[in-house]
Order: structure tokens, then C-alpha cells, then sequence
């Protein structure tokens, strides 16, 4: 949770600072950058409900700008804390489609990667295979761990799901090599850290 959270804050942090002008009326106002605001803190309140009838407000017929997108996600991340995935994987579909035209990989991959969630919160494991696989494309977006060892394992235990054995053991041992490499990453990191602190 405090990833996903970062990585919406992140976001809306690119948003302010975007100067792309959307194509569908502005709704970077003042009073929506106060009601994105809010539906923000919400969501770190885990207060699904009143995020998604901030972000439900803010909601353009096409969206356009970062701006759009991110509410249009923040939308989804609402639904899937009310354990609406259906509706969650709708906002994330939307989102991933309209970040596509707006030439925004990150909100796309972030989408991509929360509509798999959705699917398999769904039981549809071959869309969220699918959508997985889509992620991993553009899997240069997302942090190492996840890129190397998390998508791995989650693709395995789908392919697992639906029978496929030899996808499944194939995804697992890359899992396996990708969980060593963030491990021995993260040591390193950590003993440069205690070096740098002596």
C-alpha cells in the first residue's frame, strides 16, 4: 500500500507540474487541484467511499490531460479499497487506454499493473495474464523488484492457475532469479548505506 501510495503521490506531483494542455476542457483548476487534494488524503485515510465520490465529481467524458488520468486512476484505486473490481478494472482499462493517446507510459504501466490485481480479484486469470504480459512490456517503468522478481511470480501462479505448468515452473524459476538479484542489490545498497553512516 505505502508503494502504490508513492507512486500516486509521484503522479500527482507530475501533474501540478505538467504544462501539456489537455485537449478536452481544462479541469486543472484551482477548485479540482483542491478536490484531488482531498480525495488524496482520503485515500492515505483508506476512506474508500468519500475518494470515490471526490474522484467520481472530478471524472472527464475523455480524458486528456495528466490531470484526467490521474484522477481516473486514483478512481480505481478508490473502487479496489471498496472491493469493487469490477468497476476497478474498468477505471484501470480506461486509464491504461487513455494514457496510451496521451503519451504517458507510467500512468499506463501503473494501470496495467493494478488491472491485473483486479482480474485476478475477478478470478479471470488469463485477462489478467494478459494484462500482465502487457505490463511487462514496459516493465523498464517499474521498480527492479518488481520488473524482475514480482511480475515473474504472479505470472507464474496464474499460469499455474489455469493448468499451464511449464509457463508456470518457466515464470517461477525467473521469480527465483529476479527475488536473488533484488536481494543481493538490496545488501549492497545496504552495506554502502553503513559505510556512508561510519
Amino acid at each position: 500500500m505505502k508503494r502504490q501510495l508513492v507512486i500516486i503521490a509521484a503522479l500527482a506531483l507530475t501533474a501540478c507540474a505538467s504544462s501539456l494542455k489537455p485537449a478536452a476542457p481544462v479541469k486543472n483548476t484551482e477548485n479540482a487541484q483542491i478536490q484531488m487534494n482531498k480525495g488524496m488524503k482520503a485515500l492515505e485515510k483508506k476512506d474508500y467511499a468519500e475518494a470515490t465520490n471526490i474522484f467520481d465529481s472530478l471524472l472527464v467524458q475523455k480524458p486528456a490531460s495528466e490531470f484526467d488520468l490521474l484522477i481516473l486512476y486514483n478512481d480505481g484505486v478508490a473502487y479496489e479499497g471498496l472491493g469493487d473490481c469490477k468497476r476497478a478494472s474498468d477505471l484501470y482499462r480506461r486509464t491504461a487506454q487513455a494514457a496510451i493517446g496521451a503519451k504517458r507510459p507510467r500512468i499506463e504501466v501503473e494501470a496495467l499493473y493494478r488491472l491485473s490485481l483486479t482480474y485476478e480479484c475477478l478470478g479471470e486469470d488469463k485477462k489478467a495474464i494478459v494484462a500482465l504480459l502487457d505490463t511487462r512490456k514496459r516493465s523498464q517503468l517499474l521498480p527492479p523488484e518488481v520488473a524482475k522478481a514480482e511480475l515473474p511470480a504472479r505470472l507464474a501462479v496464474a499460469y499455474a492457475r489455469i493448468g499451464e505448468r511449464a509457463k508456470a515452473l518457466q515464470f517461477f524459476k525467473e521469480a527465483g532469479n529476479g527475488l536473488k538479484g533484488a536481494l543481493t542489490q538490496a545488501g549492497t545498497t545496504s552495506r554502502i548505506q553503513q559505510q556512508f553512516a561510519a
